[in-house]
């Protein structure tokens, strides 16, 4: 049997087994390539999820730390809080990081400040 006997002999083999035992639809395009397309999308979908979590996180976080005075103190309304926001940075102006940070307002509304 010469070489291209051999060969077509081998395909006519493989087609005969491939006929009996057909592959499932989607195994004909499958290949290395489409497998890291699908672990790319994974990749980015596991990504997006921890992103949309932290930023969920996020948010909550700033909503409880801005409602912790209601939380201790109920629900006072706290009217000059424009004004100690301005004398505070009026002191840091004139007195400088370090001084602000030991200094203690004498003049806010006890016990929430």
């Amino acid at each position: 049997i010469s070489s291209s006997q051999q060969v077509l002999h081998q395909w006519l083999a493989a087609a005969a087994v491939s006929s009996l035992f057909p592959r499932p639809h989607w195994a004909c395009a499958f290949s290395f390539h489409a497998a890291l397309d699908i672990l790319r999308w994974l990749l980015m979908f596991l990504v997006i999820t921890i992103q949309l979590y932290c930023l969920a996180w996020f948010l909550w976080a700033a909503y409880d730390i801005r409602m912790y005075p209601i939380k201790d103190f109920g629900h006072t309304i706290h009217e000059f809080d424009p004004w100690f926001n301005y004398r505070a940075a009026e002191y840091l102006a004139e007195h400088g990081t370090s001084q602000f940070f030991k200094w203690y307002d004498y003049k806010s509304w006890y016990p929430i400040g």
